[in-house]
């Protein structure tokens, strides 16, 4: 008997844009995957309802053929029409049970057949995206032992610091990519965000039995206050139009409270 991975995909958020051709589940054994036709498992074509309404959810069962191994990340990613597959159109992640950020892989074995329950919530908004920002990531530092997923987030407003900082950034996301490895020294993003002004890109980290501890360790920045605080850098995306060159360091020496950076500075030059 073949191996298989089988769970249910719970579509939410508004009905889906009518440029979407088609949305799969995919299985990756490393992130982010080098090449999205040798080194990613795709399944059929998903028969989701396009007639949905931001009021109803979506749900349909799904089984997806897979080698034994262990997979790193599984995922519902959407395809435009007349476009190739994009690595940034992730849809949602299978992620740990009682987690908000952090990935489950997913574990394909000889003597059981179906690893079940890979469930997904797929949110129908990350596809509202008509922009891509790309870049390098640089981490200047070792790797804390307890990390356990980073994302690069596009947010449209600088967002404040104490309690308001993680409902400001979700509540004015402008795109978000947690595809990312872990424990490398530099690394490629892409992400999609809507089109327009974005004034904060960061590099978010979680660590491992640490409940919503999220924290900003990276940012996309022009350089230092008079008090050494880094300015946040905007970059204006383009419908249709891809921005690279979106480059900047992580510093996990800033833990753990994550880097220091202005709130109110004049926009960068």
């Amino acid at each position: 008997m073949r191996t298989k991975v089988s769970g249910d995909i719970i579509f939410t958020g508004p009905k889906p844009p009518d440029y979407v051709a088609e949305a799969v589940v995919v299985l990756v054994k490393n992130l982010p995957p080098e090449n999205l036709l040798s080194e990613v498992i795709y399944s059929p074509p998903l028969a989701f309802n396009r007639d949905k309404t931001s009021q109803q959810d979506d749900t349909l069962h799904y089984e997806l053929f897979a080698d034994p191994g262990v997979y790193t990340a599984a995922g519902v990613l959407w395809r435009k029409s007349g476009a190739p597959w994009d690595i940034a159109n992730i849809l949602g992640v299978h992620l740990a049970p009682g987690e908000v950020f952090a990935l489950q892989e997913v574990v394909v074995r000889e003597d059981q057949p179906v690893a079940d329950s890979v469930n997904i919530f797929a949110n129908w908004e990350f596809a509202n995206r008509d922009a891509i920002i790309s870049g390098k990531i640089i981490y200047k530092d070792p790797w804390p032992a307890n990390s356990q997923a980073v994302a690069v987030a596009a947010i449209g407003v600088v967002p404040p610091g104490g309690a308001a900082f993680l409902p400001t950034v979700l509540g004015n996301l402008k795109g978000l990519n947690f595809t990312l490895g872990l424990f490398k020294a530099e690394d490629e993003y892409r992400i999609a965000v809507n089109s327009g002004e974005v004034k904060f890109i960061s590099l978010f980290w979680y660590g491992k039995g640490q409940f919503l501890d999220i924290r900003a360790v990276g940012l996309y920045h022009c350089g230092e206050s008079d008090d050494g605080q880094l300015i946040p850098k905007s970059v204006i995306a383009i419908k249709d139009q891809v921005v690279e060159n979106v480059d900047f360091e992580v510093n996990f020496s800033t833990l753990p409270r994550g880097i220091d950076y202005c709130k109110d500075c004049p926009p960068c030059p």
